[in-house]
């Protein structure tokens, strides 16, 4: 190997081992990876006693070799991941040094190892602590010795390579059971190219590992209840489903990018490999990679349970070698087309890794430790929790915080499978014992798969706050409480009675329960879902839920006619909710369809209306704990240092839009006896304010108007609910919002580190929806519609027919920036004005006012006019305007001047 070689080789694996160690441990551990823990951390006789009895276990090369990396760095989260990323950088040099022979091994075999290394896939399962990455590693030195000296060779290969290969397959094999399905493509292709000696030699060594998986098999009773009725069944799948697991495997769970972006790298993978199997130097080694990518993946979807990314992880392996082609090829050229092969390379792992590695890379927060450091941090003295599914027993060895409530499990044990009459008196039990019940789910589908647990809290229960990790359940309300009649119904088919609820006054960071009491006027044909609101006074959402009633138990789908149900809900007012008027606002729409179901009053109701009240001293610290377990507050203090305010949370969309305000949310405390009046000031630094071309865009306002900062109580969380206005001049890119506090005397007060500004949250601004020419393809027209718009060109389509429909495309200019957000109307006259159909709305549905366009702007807006089906015959006219929707004017319309 060249010293340039050698060199870059050196660069690339550092800087890759540095971004793979980036925030290895920030996240708590998954189930699976304290799996590993749990079977690694016991003596080998014990551990292979274990794996051969569990059922849906893996073999034991895996844990073997985790047992003693432990046994030498410990069992952290850091070093159990460490082991993984290792393995999978030794993978890279392994790639380069399998392709390194072949037509794309230019330059050591960099550009597939580069490609490999910037996949989001591959670094998802390299950060894990499982034994995938290792899975990569035993076929990546199964494909290198098997280029090296099967593919090619006619006669019988040499027993060193026989000997090598054997025990990287026997390895494999006892690494993982899918790695079985890259270890068959071998001899298909030794089939193909008529190798016939180096197929026998294949077959005769691959009988006697079949023998050694064979005594596994018979001394594990675990693996023989798992295989238990195991046959192969012949299935194709959907391509959407193809589609979907590829994209997952390629791209991780963490970002799933639109799938034109997948159909490019497949579709660029795919002409390589056409060109190398035309090629006849390539031909084989195409056979080879074509096998490899095509056959595992179909004989994946004929094994009994769906095949899943993770499993597969191998498939990488080729497809970084297929899209390596085209840029190797380059290198054969002069030198000036290498340097196009170079960036090629870079620009196709730049795309692969805009696609998911920074998502994958920065995974912080979340996992079952931090589960559990919430609920011990919110849980109060007569609480209970129920592990609604055993295995997380497993998590919570690993990461029991200590001072937990009383711990219940359903089903005790799995298998078998929970039974409902053995669950039901337990659950009575819980409910009656304690004050608040937690229930952490896990497995759930496995143990429980009719959520029969689920259902009788939902109708026994109020559900009061409701995670993707946990829900917390308090008991029926007391029959004392207030009540108020509603009488409303929601398209014709469901009554609202009444609701019932708590209290006329809670403090803040209590939960909020009550009854909604529905009347069934007539069967539903599918289940509908109830959205309710905790809005203040000025219209910000405090809490929300998003409910199917008696979800798993008596859905709306099974109620007949008459039927009277009591529906138990409740929300969480948060700690941070300033005192004053609270309401709880209702609507209901159909699960399938999502069409809100109105009311004569309208689409939302409201309920009730509380007030919240200041929480006690001790309340205000235990909810502060609570709603962050984990703070990392920012201080900002005043130039004398008498006063300071602590920034302990805040954020805002990733995603925004010119001209659209971008909420943000930020959580103040303060140990302050008395606080002073101070304001906040937000701007957003695009990456033209970083070139000095403009100026940042601030807004400079009170904390909370209604409850200024000198009414804080000194520990107490408040949360704070603003919207940025967003110009809609903002350049499309990178903008960054940062916050200062100001203080009552003009003065910007300082954080700890001297700094008057805080960096908040990183926005992503999308651009805008609008065109800089008119395309092709279009009837070009101009009329002008008042001083400042323009139709320049219109397209219709459709069928001008009765019962048909006519599809409207308009090319609107921006001669300068409308005041008013006009509406657009369509008109479908007969020859003598009778209007026969008609559209009226927003330009572009109401996703771009007319008030965000900008001078020089074309719109494309499109409309769907439905024509009746007793139209009469004829000729028709077709007419187009704007108005203004609060006075009905319309814009005078001139063509041609």
């Amino acid at each position: 190997m060249k010293q340039s070689t050698l060199f870059l080789w050196i660069l690339l694996l550092l800087v890759i081992w540095g971004l793979w160690l980036y925030h290895l441990d920030a996240r708590d551990l998954s189930f699976d990876e304290v799996a590993t823990w749990y079977i690694a951390h016991r003596p080998l006789p014990e551990m292979f006693q274990y794996l051969r009895e569990a059922i849906y276990e893996h073999p034991p090369v895996y844990y073997t070799l985790i047992h003693f990396w432990m046994k030498a760095t410990g069992a952290g989260e850091f070093t159990l991941r460490l082991f993984s990323v290792m393995t999978a950088l030794v993978a890279l040099p392994l790639l380069g040094w399998a392709v390194r022979r072949t037509p794309i091994g230019a330059m050591g075999g960099w550009i597939p190892a580069l490609l490999l290394a910037a996949m989001p896939g591959l670094v998802s399962y390299a950060r894990n602590a499982r034994m995938y990455a290792l899975g990569v590693v035993w076929v990546a030195l199964s494909s290198g010795i098997f280029l090296r000296n099967w593919l090619h060779a006619r006669s019988w290969p040499r027993w060193q390579a026989i000997l090598l290969l054997g025990t990287v397959h026997l390895m494999a094999l006892f690494t993982h059971y899918y790695l079985l399905l890259p270890i068959i493509v071998q001899p298909v292709a030794l089939l193909l190219l008529r190798r016939w000696r180096p197929l026998a030699a294949w077959l005769a060594l691959h009988a006697l590992l079949a023998f050694s998986g064979l005594l596994w098999l018979a001394v594990s009773p675990g693996l023989q209840a798992s295989a238990g009725g195991f046959r192969l069944v012949f299935y194709v799948p959907p391509t959407h489903d193809v589609a979907q697991l590829l994209r997952l495997l390629i791209f991780s769970r963490e970002v799933r990018p639109p799938f034109p972006t997948l159909y490019a790298f497949l579709a660029l993978a795919g002409f390589a490999l056409l060109l190398a199997l035309l090629r006849k130097s390539s031909r084989a080694m195409a056979l080879w990679l074509v096998c490899f990518l095509f056959l595992p993946l179909a004989l994946a979807y004929q094994l009994p349970k769906v095949p899943v990314e993770r499993y597969i992880l191998f498939l990488l392996l080729p497809l970084a070698w297929a899209l390596s082609f085209l840029p190797a090829l380059a290198f054969r050229l002069p030198r000036l087309q290498r340097s196009v092969a170079v960036l090629f390379s870079l620009a196709l792992a730049g795309n692969l890794s805009a696609n998911g590695l920074s998502h994958v890379l920065n995974q912080r927060e979340g996992g079952y430790g931090h589960i559990l450091r919430q609920v011990q941090q919110c849980a109060q003295p007569e609480d209970g929790i129920l592990f609604y599914g055993p295995w997380q027993w497993l998590l919570f060895r690993y990461y029991d915080p200590g001072g937990l409530p009383p711990i219940a499990t359903l089903p005790p044990q799995a298998p078998p499978r929970l039974s409902p009459e053995e669950a039901r008196p337990v659950l009575e039990d819980l409910l009656r014992r304690y004050h608040r019940l937690w229930v952490l789910p896990a497995s759930v589908g496995d143990v429980d798969p009719d959520h029969f647990v689920e259902g009788w809290m939902n109708t026994h229960a109020h559900p009061v706050w409701r995670t993707g990790d946990f829900t917390l359940y308090l008991p029926p309300l007391p029959s004392d409480g207030p009540s108020r009649p509603i009488g409303a119904v929601f398209g014709e088919t469901l009554r609202l009675e009444k609701v019932e609820w708590e209290a006329a006054a809670l403090p803040a960071g209590h939960p909020l329960r009550f009854t909604l009491h529905w009347v069934s006027l007539r069967p539903l044909p599918g289940d509908v879902r109830v959205s309710l609101m905790l809005r203040d006074t000025s219209g910000n959402t405090w809490d929300d839920a998003y409910v199917i009633p008696g979800e798993w138990a008596y859905p709306p789908s099974r109620w007949q006619r008459g039927d009277r149900i009591s529906d138990r809900q409740g929300l969480m007012i948060p700690p941070g909710a300033p005192p004053g008027e609270y309401t709880v606002y209702l609507t209901v729409a159909d699960e399938q369809t999502r069409e809100v179901l109105t009311t004569p009053e309208g689409p939302e109701i409201s309920l009730f209306s509380l007030r919240v009240e200041e929480p006690s001293p001790e309340d205000a610290r235990k909810a502060l704990a609570c709603a962050f377990p984990e703070p990392a507050p920012t201080l900002f203090c005043s130039p004398d240092g008498t006063s300071c305010l602590s920034l302990v949370a805040g954020g805002s969309p990733q995603q925004v839009y010119p001209g659209y305000p971008v909420p943000v949310t930020l959580h103040w405390t303060t140990s302050a006896e008395a606080l002073p009046d101070v304001r906040v000031r937000v701007e957003a630094v695009s990456w033209r304010n970083a070139l000095g071309t403009v100026s940042p865009i601030s807004v400079t306002l009170l904390v909370i108007p209604d409850y200024p900062s000198s009414r804080w109580l000194p520990g107490r969380i408040v949360t704070q609910k603003l919207l940025f206005p967003l110009p809609v001049e903002i350049p499309a890119g990178s903008a960054w919002l940062r916050l200062g506090v100001i203080g009552p005397d003009g003065v910007p007060w300082r954080t700890s580190s001297g700094e008057q500004t805080l960096s908040l949250s990183r926005l992503t601004v999308q651009r805008r929806p609008v065109l800089r020419y008119l395309p092709l393809g279009v009837r070009r027209i101009r009329v002008a519609f008042g001083d400042s718009l323009e139709l320049r060109g219109y397209r219709m389509e459709g069928e001008p027919r009765p019962g048909g429909t006519l599809y409207v495309t308009y090319f609107w200019y921006a001669r300068a920036r409308p005041r008013t957000a006009y509406a657009v109307f369509n008109h479908l006259l007969t020859a003598d004005g009778i209007l026969v159909a008609q559209k009226d709305s927003w330009p572009r549905e109401g996703n771009w006012p007319t008030t965000h366009w900008l001078p020089g702007d074309y719109v494309e807006d499109r409309y769907v006019l439905s024509i009746p089906a007793d139209a009469p015959p004829g000729p028709y006219r077709f007419s187009v305007g704007m108005y203004d929707v609060k006075t009905g004017e319309r814009l005078p319309a001139i063509q041609n001047g």
